[in-house]
């Protein structure tokens, strides 16, 4: 929020980050984000036809597929009083077009004593191609935030754990 902020209504501080996963205790209101991060490497699937029959088979590139990445998020608000705001989150690829999803105009509230308010999101993004998403924060209508999210395509070796699936199509003999 910027410093022209009206000084009777309350200023609120938001904090994010991207992590592989969390983790919440309910019961104590605990919240651990497992390996903080902003930069996540696709691996993609290679699929393979084979088909079999009489002949020669017919030659079929792989197919190379990058599953999505379910990422997780957490965002942080806290005021120096108690306030009452909404909050949405929107998502742009790196070639500026608007993701699908997000949410808008979230009732939030924030109690006393810099009490705060954190939400757990998930996110699921294409990794198709390589670059930077970004997942912008609103309180009340204005950007807050913006949460930088790389994603890259590693050089396929044996070590980055590439998966391959052949996939067999039986050819019927042809009918005489």
């Amino acid at each position: 929020m910027g410093d022209d902020q009206h000084s009777d209504k309350p200023r609120i501080y938001v904090a994010a980050f991207f992590c592989q996963d969390i983790i919440r205790e309910s019961e104590k209101d605990l919240l651990t984000a497992v390996r903080i991060a902003d930069l996540f490497a696709a691996v993609p699937v290679e699929i393979t036809p084979i088909f079999q029959g009489e002949g020669q088979l017919p030659e079929v590139p792989a197919l190379r597929v990058y599953p999505p990445l379910d990422a997780h998020a957490v965002v942080m608000f806290r005021s120096e009083r108690p306030i009452e705001f909404t909050c949405s989150m929107r998502g742009v690829r790196p070639d500026g077009e608007r993701l699908p999803g997000g949410f808008q105009d979230l009732e939030c509230k924030i109690g006393a004593d810099g009490a705060g308010y954190t939400l757990n999101l998930n996110a699921r993004v294409p990794t198709d191609r390589e670059g930077t998403f970004w997942f912008e924060i609103y309180v009340d209508g204005e950007l807050a935030t913006k949460l930088p999210l790389r994603i890259v395509h590693p050089e396929m070796t044996f070590e980055t754990g590439q998966q391959v699936v052949r996939l067999q199509a039986h050819i019927p003999p042809e009918p005489n």
